[in-house]
């Protein structure tokens, strides 16, 4: 047996499952991660020259697809969405660490190392007393 699998008969079927759960949370943080940096380049793009979202097809389509009248109002909304990319990618974040976390120590008190400790820790409490 490989070491992989030597971990995974460690876990009953539902850690299993919830283990999947957390990887998926950090597979979507990996990618609202590469988004959210990725999203602030067109707004600085566009900042640093406005006649761009007029010569780039894609700023164009979109500017004209969502009935924008003015650079500047699509300036302010190419800025809030990235804005709001990155918010919602720190949230979710903070949501995965935490996740990560309950799942690590939820595995770590039920484990039969952690469990024996205490009675190593009481013993020894005793055996001073004395």
């Amino acid at each position: 047996m490989n070491t992989w699998s030597k971990a995974l008969a460690l876990l009953t079927p539902k850690e299993k499952r919830r283990g999947g759960l957390v990887l998926g949370m950090v597979i979507i943080m990996a990618v609202l991660e590469t988004a959210g940096v990725a999203s602030v380049m067109p707004f600085l793009s566009v900042l640093g020259n406005p006649e761009v979202v007029q010569t780039n097809p894609v700023l164009n389509t979109v500017y004209e697809g969502l009935g924008f009248t003015s650079v500047d109002a699509f300036i302010l909304a190419l800025g809030a969405a990235a804005f709001g990319l990155i918010l919602f990618s720190a949230f979710f974040r903070s949501l995965t660490h935490y996740a990560m976390n309950r799942f690590i120590e939820m595995r770590r008190s039920q484990s039969p190392a952690h469990k024996g400790r205490g009675h190593i820790v009481q013993g020894m409490a005793e055996h001073s007393a004395l």
